[in-house]
Parts: C-alpha cells; structure tokens; sequence
C-alpha cells in the first residue's frame, strides 16, 4: 500500500531534466532498468564504487514511477522505507522491549533530523540506513536467526557496492553474520545440536552463499569481461599505490561528530563539502563514552539473558572502531560524504546505551502485552518517518514544475539536439564536456539517452559514465556542451552552434 501511495504522488511530478550528480544517476538507474549495468557510481579518483546492486534495487519503481527524476526520488523513499521497517521488525521481534523501542526512536529521529535521507538517490546516502539495519541483522544471526543472516546477506551487499567507504565494514558484518549464525546452532549449551537444527542451519548457509554470489555477479563480469577490471583498480588504488591520508587528529574529529551527529544541534545532510570540524566541544568525549560503555552493555545483556541486545553491543564495539580506522584511511582533504555514514553507527550506540540504561531502572520483562505495546510505538516511529519521507518527496514532485535556470538550459540544449542529431546523420556522436558546464551537459546526456538518442562520452570523462558510453571509433562527429565562457573563447574560430539555450549552455559541432 506504501508503494503504491509512493508511485501515485511520483506520478504528479512533471518531466524535466536533473543536472550533476541526479543526472548522472538516474543515467545508471536507466540502464540498470534495462538490464545492461554492471558499473558501479563513480568515484572522483577516477574508478567506480564495487557494483551497481543499488541501481538495479532503485529500477523496478523507478519505472513504475514513470521513469522521471521524481521517479528516482520515489524509488530512494521506498527503499529507505523497506529498509526502516525490516530494521523495526528486527528488533520487534527479537530484541526486548526497551531495546525495541530505543532503537525505532533512535532511527527515526535520525531520519528527521537529516531532512532528505530518505529520497536521496545519492551513491554516499543510500547506504546509511541499509548499513544501520544490517547491523541489526548480524545481531540477529549471531542469535541464529536465519532471516538475520540472509538480510545481512542482502544489506552489507547494498551498501558496499554503493559506497567503497563502507566496504571494510561490510565485509566484517557479513563475516559475523555468517559466523554467528553458526556457533549459535552449534554452541547449544553443552549438548550436541539437533540433526534437524544442523539442516536448517546448513540450507540456511548455503542460501546465503547463493545470494551473495547473485548479488556479486554483475561486479564479477565487470572484472572479467573489461580489459582494466574495476575491482582491481580498487585494489591498487587502496592496497598497492601509496596516497597521503587525513592527518589523525582530523580523522578522529571527523569519526566523533559523526557517532554523536543525533545529538549536535549543528548535524546535517552530507552535501560532498569539506568536512568542518563542529564547534561543540563535547564530541570527541561522548564518541569515547560510547565505546567505553558499550562492552559495559554487553556484558549486563548477556548477565540478563539478553542474547541480541549482547551480540548487539559488541557489534556495535567493533563497528566503531572499524568507522575510525576507515576515517583515518580517507584522503588528505576529508569531505563530509565519505564519512557521514558513520552518523548511523552512532545513532544505534545511543538507542542500545539508552535502552540498557532504561535496563537498570525499570526491570521491563518482555511479555505478550509488553510487545504489543513495542509494536504499535514500532509503527508509530515507521509512521512518522513514511510521512517525513511522503513531504519530501511531495517536496520535489512541486519543484519539477518549476526547474531551476540551468535545469531549463539543459533541456532546451537536448530538445534542439534531438532535432540536430537525426537531421544532420549525426548517430552516436562524441560528446565532450566543458568543465564549468559539466552539470548541464550531464543533463543533456541523460536527456538524449532517455530518448533512445546514444551517444559516446570522450575519455577524459569517461571515468563519471558506465562502460556502455565508451568511444566506438565509429562516431562520426562531435558535439561539444560548453558554458559561455569556452563559446566565446570558441566563436574566434570557425564553429557550428547547433544548440543553445539563452547565454548558460551550447553545443558546437565538428566533424
């Protein structure tokens, strides 16, 4: 019913045309929907994050909504959404009540005060969520949950194909999945596990082998069928070059304002910005006190019996520390995105220190009435964050009527080179993109691509696009998308403007 409400308001939005990073997203999400996708986003170091799952996730409401940019926006919300409420019945079901409880609230004041996550399409904020349930999922497995296992399974493989900065942390949490998943139906209290109980447990393995390796699939024929593999190109990057990393005391301040991001009062949507180092003095301590009490939490769960809360903690414990070694391994230049994720690990310390310290007050006992009572604050929290997530992207179904200036001068741009191309025998012809312009014609990109119009990308920016705009060397001209500046640089020479729009954007042709 939630999906269903999502595509109908999706489909109020009118057409238009994204520029940047929405641009070239939805360019993936176009070809993911067409099944022939095996890159993952790009990255500014000039190779891409590990796969392309995320869009392939993003596509089936993406066409149910029209295939418009609010279409994308939609497919982010019911993703996110699909997300929240597997991580609300995680708990629900297998979490004591308090614990329950913290954690819904814990996560959906974190989508409130980050206005945006939840329709984000954007490669650095689509994983956040995911990466806050898996976490709970792992605890889940590691209490022999088999659902835990194979949604850790599915999880860590969305968020580490969409972001390399959580990659270490992905692998981690599927190992533990895996693994706990084991010794809780080996380790049976000293008696040797059921035949049955080792059945079960071993299909349970076997299916999430099996998906993994689905999941993983398009990332394993990118390595195999390209020249230059994007995995390899991850592993010298990382592993073989030497690049000069954050300097500690940056990487620390950077990991601390994140795991305390729900309580500073400054917290914010990453945009891709340099990270500034927040003017609250207490972070460093609190993001300290988390860590220290966190094996305290532990130990008073597993003293009460509280298998998930304990796996919990001490998933938790080492999440943390995992965030600060992959904050201090991040480039010199820190920027907000790379490490806003760790926020979510934070935000889950609060809920579970919370809960245990709610604990040791009020002696809860998990009863029937007790769920019940966990189960509608469980769907109060999911409703409130459905109805944030609803604004938003009712939001920007009323922005795409009115697209901004350089939105206008990028479909002006495609609407006249849809005329241009055909008319002028110009198939798939080489773009090449102006620097100061490269939003714009990331938009014209897009544009002509949706109007089944494709086009090849010159090499210099080929490192934004999927393989399938690579040059032929069968292209016959090219269309150069320049801002004003480089036309008028240009105009001193013999030039054919076979596009414009106003003074913002241009395309010149040459053959």
């Amino acid at each position: 019913a939630a999906v269903a409400v999502i595509v109908g308001l999706a489909r109020r939005a009118a057409p238009m045309t994204p520029t940047y990073d929405t641009a070239v997203i939805e360019t993936y999400t176009t070809l993911a929907a067409s099944g022939r996708l095996l890159d993952g986003p790009y990255s500014r170091f000039q190779w891409h994050h590990p796969g392309p799952l995320p869009f392939y996730l993003l596509a089936p409401v993406y066409v149910l909504a029209g295939r418009t940019t609010v279409a994308l926006f939609a497919s982010a919300l019911v993703l996110n959404l699909g997300v929240l409420a597997f991580a609300f019945w995680t708990v629900r079901r297998h979490a004591h009540p308090l614990t329950a409880c913290a954690v819904a609230v814990a996560l959906t004041l974190f989508v409130c005060r980050v206005p945006g996550l939840l329709v984000s399409p954007w490669n650095p904020h689509l994983p956040v969520l995911a990466l806050a349930a898996a976490l709970l999922a792992c605890a889940a497995s590691a209490t022999g949950v088999a659902a835990g296992c194979l949604g850790a399974a599915v999880l860590v493989s969305f968020a580490a194909q969409g972001h390399v900065a959580v990659l270490p942390l992905s692998v981690g949490l599927g190992l533990t999945a895996v693994f706990g998943f084991v010794l809780a139906t080996v380790i049976t209290g000293g008696r040797a596990p059921a035949p049955s109980a080792v059945k079960a447990m071993v299909g349970t393995i076997a299916a999430t082998d099996g998906l993994v390796l689905l999941l993983w699939m398009p990332v394993l024929l990118q390595q195999v069928l390209s020249a230059d593999g994007n995995v390899g190109q991850i592993w010298r990057y990382f592993i073989e070059e030497t690049h000069e990393t954050a300097a500690f005391g940056v990487a620390l301040s950077a990991w601390a304002d994140m795991m305390t991001g729900l309580l500073r009062p400054d917290f914010y949507l990453a945009h891709g910005w340099t990270f500034v180092e927040s003017p609250v003095l207490w972070a460093e301590i609190v993001a300290g006190l988390q860590c220290a009490t966190l094996p305290v939490a532990a130990w008073l769960a597993h003293r009460g019996g509280r298998r998930f809360e304990r796996n919990l903690g001490l998933v938790l414990l080492a999440a943390s520390v995992i965030a600060l070694i992959s904050a201090t391994r991040s480039d010199r230049e820190v920027y907000d995105h790379v490490v806003f994720w760790i926020a979510a690990i934070g935000a889950l310390n609060l809920g579970l220190l919370a809960a245990e310290t709610a604990q040791l007050v009020v002696s809860a006992e998990a009863s029937g009435p007790a769920r019940r009572h966990v189960a509608t604050i469980a769907m109060a929290a999911f409703a409130l964050a459905a109805t944030v997530g609803g604004r938003e992207l009712q939001g920007e179904v009323e922005a795409s009527h009115t697209p901004g200036a350089e939105s206008r001068a990028a479909a002006a741009v495609a609407d006249a080179l849809a005329t241009q191309i055909p008319a002028r025998g110009l198939a798939r012809p080489l773009v090449r993109f102006d620097q100061d312009a490269w939003g714009m014609a990331a938009g014209v990109v897009l544009d002509l691509q949706k109007r089944g119009m494709p086009v090849s990308i010159e090499d210099d920016w080929l490192a934004m696009y999927p393989v399938a705009f690579k040059v032929t060397g069968d292209e016959a001209a090219e269309i150069a998308l320049l801002g004003a500046a480089e036309h008028l640089r240009r105009t001193a020479r013999p030039a054919t403007v076979i596009a414009t729009s106003g003074d913002q954007l241009f395309a010149h042709l040459s053959r």
